[in-house]
């Protein structure tokens, strides 16, 4: 379900949206532009491991402390997945990551929730046509793969101390 969702999301984006002349952008879509750029990784200038724009994104639009911090390490794991796409163990020990942190947000928010954010990041991270490519790639990589949850709740499955 996941996969279809996000294929109907990233089937038209092979270039970064390009805002019509006659329309004017909001300050959000000012920023978000200009703190991506066409690369593999995009600009991660704090070096936490979170892309710029996705990083500002979550904190702008994410209230819950638990579910930023989750949002976030999904984020980061997602970037170590598409940066070890070619390395096929490291980019499978990354999609396991995020999937951990996919459950764990699931088990804060509940699935709706969970799959609107996560739809989200993809989304943001995805729009340009080397980092879609890279993505499928990764997803290639975990074909016939096996993950197992740790617990049964938010406290069990999130990898970090709840707030």
């Amino acid at each position: 379900m996941k996969l279809l969702v996000l294929l109907i999301l990233t089937s038209c984006i092979f270039e970064k949206d390009k805002a019509p002349e006659n329309k004017v952008l909001t300050e959000e879509e000012k920023i978000m532009r200009s703190l991506d750029d066409d690369t593999l990784l995009g600009p991660d200038k704090n070096n936490d491991g979170v892309r710029d724009d996705i990083e500002y994104w979550i904190k702008k639009n994410v209230e819950d402390e638990n579910v930023k911090t989750a949002s976030l390490l999904y984020a980061k794991y997602y970037r170590l997945m598409i940066k070890n796409v070619d390395d096929r163990h490291e980019s499978i020990k990354y999609t396991k990551k995020k999937g951990q942190l996919s459950s764990c947000i699931f088990e804060l928010i509940g699935l709706h929730r969970e799959m609107k954010l996560i739809d989200k990041i993809v989304s943001l991270f995805n729009n340009s046509k080397v980092r879609f490519k890279a993505h499928w790639k990764a997803d290639r990589n975990f074909r016939g793969q096996l993950s197992t949850q740790q617990g049964s709740n938010a406290e069990g499955t999130c990898p970090f101390k709840l707030k």
